[in-house]
């Protein structure tokens, strides 16, 4: 009895250790408070997108992002309001942050569309002229300038100084707009900062791009397993990409790359410390050792 307690705790410690070192080796990512120069005043909209901002980047499963209360409280202490690149290093330290977004609203509106009104008037103009000539009327056109009449747009722009923490190096400078329609203000509001959000992670994703090599192919399972592990953000359920690099692209007699043709598509089945095993889409058969993997 004692020895399969022991052992169930045993197994639970294992399981809670390599959920803890998956964590662990996940980029962090701390967001200062932004700055809203836009004028907008009718909603909080500096926290709007800093909710935009985290959601994004935690659902992304490739980093994670530093508490607003943790950050909070170095920043007091330390005086980092306005952060710089010579702060950089040290405030990292001081959070455990990788990478540090700095950001301004620049732009913040919700303006009403009068896109469905000129609709509706069409539509209308339109059935009258139908109905005089004795045509069938579209009663959808009309229905559909109803529907639109009294929608909103939200609009917003984000710049972006996101700085390496370990550097002290400002990666990029960047401004991302999102910009949304629908029947609330402050829904299209959260829209268009969920769209700019997505936008700012496609641009991280950019700036470390995911890369491994399959190493093992089973063709008895029909897996293949790849050298990326927990250290890159790939999570079970993500779709990957397998192709061959063919021949290398050459500028002025120097190789700047490798030109590649896709092989098929593959879904990350269990992601290890150093490994992580695949299932692939296509016919196992057609993949080799040393083909490239890249995100889908």
């Amino acid at each position: 009895m004692r020895t399969k307690i022991f052992s169930a705790l045993v197994m639970a410690f294992l399981i809670l250790f390599a959920t803890f070192q998956a964590e662990a080796a996940k980029k962090a990512v701390a967001i200062l408070p932004l700055e809203n120069v836009s004028g907008y005043t009718q909603a909080n909209v500096s926290q709007i997108m800093t909710e935009q901002l985290i959601d994004v980047i935690h659902n992304s499963g490739q980093y994670t992002v530093i508490e607003t209360t943790q950050m909070a409280a170095v920043l007091k202490q330390q005086g980092f309001e306005n952060l710089v690149a010579g702060k950089a290093v040290d405030f990292g330290n001081k959070t455990g942050s990788d990478y540090t977004v700095v950001g301004k609203i620049l732009l913040a509106q919700t303006t009403e569309n009068t896109s469905g009104i000129l609709q509706l008037f069409g539509a209308l103009a339109k059935a009258e002229k139908a109905e005089k000539e004795g045509e069938e009327v579209n009663g959808m056109e009309v229905l559909e300038g109803i529907v639109n009449m009294d929608s909103v747009k939200g609009k917003v722009e984000l710049q972006v100084r996101f700085v390496d923490n370990k550097t002290g190096e400002i990666v990029f400078v960047k401004t991302f707009s999102g910009e949304k329609a629908g029947k609330d203000g402050k829904e299209v509001l959260v829209s268009a900062c969920h769209e700019a959000s997505e936008k700012f992670l496609k641009e991280l994703q950019a700036t470390n791009p995911f890369a491994a090599t399959v190493v093992a192919i089973d063709n008895q399972t029909q897996k293949i397993y790849i050298d990326q592990g927990s250290a890159s953000g790939l999570q079970p359920g993500e779709v990957v990409m397998i192709a061959r690099e063919v021949e290398p692209i050459n500028v002025n007699g120097k190789v700047i790359g490798m030109k590649t043709v896709s092989i098929c598509t593959a879904r990350v089945l269990e992601v290890n410390a150093e490994y992580s095993i695949c299932l692939p889409d296509g016919n196992i058969f057609m993949i080799q050792k040393g083909d490239v993997v890249k995100r889908g």
